[in-house]
């Protein structure tokens, strides 16, 4: 970014030893240090990314409860019929399962919320913002009335752009959402290539 967009930046970057781009956290075989009170292990690290991006649409996405970012869903969700619909979709590396739980902080505090639990089987093949345009859209078109978005400017920060927002309340499928941005991700893959520091 400091070359790209010239921002002139003093900046050195240290690079790490041993490191390979297709390491996850336990190949490195160091032991996790929780980084926040919502990121307890490794694993999260590699959801969050998805379903923290839904919670401003109206979706609970575990904040305030012991699986923060491995849930999805809200008050009166059918928790077994959203997990129908998201495991036909055969996601990769992800699998969900109904739940129920009630968050002891936040705004979903003392709420009884139902939904689905996502269990991660293959964290390297698990697409994080896939997987959470799929949530969003499966909840719309089985619980149309549950997806409330009180902050629209809050949930296009979130997602970099209001397309999201305006595509989800417009009805348009997931795959037409994310084909919005394959153009802009391959640019930007091509873009970063001379910059990747680990192989």
């Amino acid at each position: 970014f400091n070359e790209r967009f010239g921002i002139g930046a003093k900046l050195r970057v240290v690079r790490m030893n041993g490191w390979q781009r297709s390491m996850l956290w336990p190949d490195t075989g160091l032991q996790w240090v929780q980084t926040s009170p919502n990121i307890p292990d490794w694993l999260t690290t590699i959801v969050y990314v998805g379903t923290g991006l839904i919670d401003n649409a109206g979706i609970n996405n575990g904040s305030g409860f012991t699986k923060p970012f491995f849930l999805a869903g809200t008050v009166d969700v059918d928790g077994a019929k959203l997990a129908a619909r998201l495991n036909s979709r055969d996601l990769p590396g992800v699998w969900f399962r109904p739940a129920a739980w009630t968050p002891y902080v936040g705004f979903w505090k003392d709420h009884e919320l139902t939904g689905v639990e996502l269990v991660v089987f293959e964290p390297r093949r698990f697409v994080a913002v896939r997987t959470a345009v799929e949530i969003l859209v499966a909840v719309r078109d089985l619980f149309p009335h549950v997806i409330a978005i009180s902050e629209p400017g809050a949930l296009d920060r979130d997602w970099g752009t209001s397309s999201l927002r305006t595509a989800l309340l417009a009805g348009e499928p997931a795959e037409a959402i994310l084909a919005q941005w394959t153009t802009a991700v391959a640019d930007f893959d091509s873009m970063r290539r001379k910059y990747l520091l680990y192989a």
